[in-house]
């Protein structure tokens, strides 16, 4: 008897190299036989900016915050979902304390849609040793009007 897989796995267009061994995106139809919503669990965001060789890495916090945002927007987007459809955000710094006031701004317009509506999703904000300056990664559901056909997902599985 054939399985039909239930989760799809997804990456960034321009994700970092060390991407080749992982998924960023991991989404979960269900109920399996007739799907009406889907799951959607992207892993932690860095603050790279598309990979480029060429381009300057910045250290500062808020910017690499932007380009962290940025890449969590592409994920969601990949998933066919919106900062809307969070529903968790976790969000591991190594400077909690000293920008966390500028952070919570850049987090508060991502997750401020055209019509000015905020979304507030819960979130999780630790203070972390080493590793990247931030890292971000979010929980979303997304309600399908139909079957979806994840074709374009790269390493669709």
């Amino acid at each position: 008897m054939s399985r039909i897989p239930i989760v799809h796995t997804a990456n960034r267009s321009n994700p970092p190299f060390h991407s080749s061994s992982r998924s960023d995106i991991s989404i979960v139809n269900f109920p399996p036989d007739n799907p009406s919503i889907a799951f959607v669990h992207i892993a932690g965001q860095s603050g790279t900016p598309p990979f480029n060789w060429n381009s300057r890495y910045s250290t500062k916090l808020l910017d690499q915050a932007k380009y962290a945002l940025a890449n969590l927007g592409e994920c969601l987007t990949i998933a066919g979902a919106t900062p809307r459809d969070v529903t968790k955000i976790t969000i591991h710094t190594v400077d909690l304390g000293t920008q966390s006031g500028d952070l919570i701004k850049l987090l508060t317009e991502f997750f401020t849609d055209r019509e000015g509506n905020v979304h507030k999703p819960p979130r999780t904000m630790r203070e972390v040793a080493s590793g990247p300056r931030i890292e971000i990664d979010a929980e979303a559901v997304v309600s399908l009007a139909a079957p979806p056909s994840y074709e374009k997902v790269t390493g669709s599985a």
